[in-house]
């Protein structure tokens, strides 16, 4: 805070900070804000304390008085100073009617040295229905939070499978697979033994004792081919004729 340590403005700003939250320091950088000189000092202060980097907000404060008695904050010193601080710079000078050149240049303008102090402190009740607010906040998120974790360990808690589930399913899964291995295996068997049986029966009606047991014969000549045609043969030839039951030894008399 940046004023007279004699001035009233001193008082009521640490009165009124003391009353809202005590909790809050206050650095008072003491500077006339009258007379001879006051704005050049004044502009000095401001440096100083941007300077000096200890506060978060500076408070520049006066008393009520005459156009004369507050002409220092018209100076152009004083304005240049204020919107070349780069910590937030509150004015409040004079009564709520009294307008400075140094209250258009500040980030905030007070009507009194009070009110400036009552912009830079807010009251312990203020801040403590902000805490409760912020708390009631910040426990509904985490019991949303939780709902929407509960749900998710939920769904993860159904697609859990124990492990011994998982091998009683496994386990069934192989017995259907082997019983349908062996049915398959059954099924194919019997074709094949179908099969056989069929290739069999075609092999024996084609065997030639079959053939013979239906009361055919089978000649060969003396070189032991099998004879076809009578024309084969000479007269005098031997032939041996193969029946069901045993061989005929014969001699042609006569081949036509």
């Amino acid at each position: 805070m940046l004023t007279s340590i004699a001035a009233a403005a001193l008082r009521d700003v640490l009165t009124t900070i003391a009353r809202r939250n005590p909790a809050i320091p206050v650095i008072v950088y003491p500077v006339p804000v009258q007379g001879e000189g006051a704005g050049a000092r004044i502009a000095a202060m401001l440096r100083r304390a941007n300077a000096r980097a200890e506060c978060d907000v500076l408070l520049l404060v006066r008393g009520g008085g005459s156009l004369e008695d507050l002409w220092q904050f018209n100076e152009e010193v004083v304005a240049r100073a204020i919107r070349a601080s780069a910590i937030p710079v509150v004015v409040g000078v004079g009564h709520e009617t009294d307008f400075t050149i140094a209250d258009f240049a500040a980030d905030q303008r007070a009507p009194t040295p009070t009110a400036a102090a009552e912009l830079v402190s807010p009251s312990q009740l203020q801040l403590a229905a902000l805490l409760a607010d912020c708390a009631r906040r910040l426990a509904r998120e985490m019991r949303r939070r939780l709902a929407y974790a509960a749900q998710g360990v939920d769904a993860c808690a159904r697609r859990l499978v124990h492990p011994a589930q998982r091998l009683r399913a496994h386990r069934e899964l192989v017995t259907q697979l082997s019983a349908r291995l062996g049915f398959s295996f059954l099924h194919r068997l019997r074709a094949c033994d179908a099969q056989l049986a069929r290739l069999q029966a075609g092999l024996a009606g084609l065997d030639p004792a079959a053939v013979l047991g239906r009361g055919y014969s089978i000649t060969y000549n003396a070189a032991g081919a099998v004879l076809r045609d009578a024309r084969e043969v000479q007269p005098g030839e031997r032939l041996r004729t193969r029946l069901a039951g045993g061989e005929v030894q014969s001699e042609v008399k006569k081949a036509s």
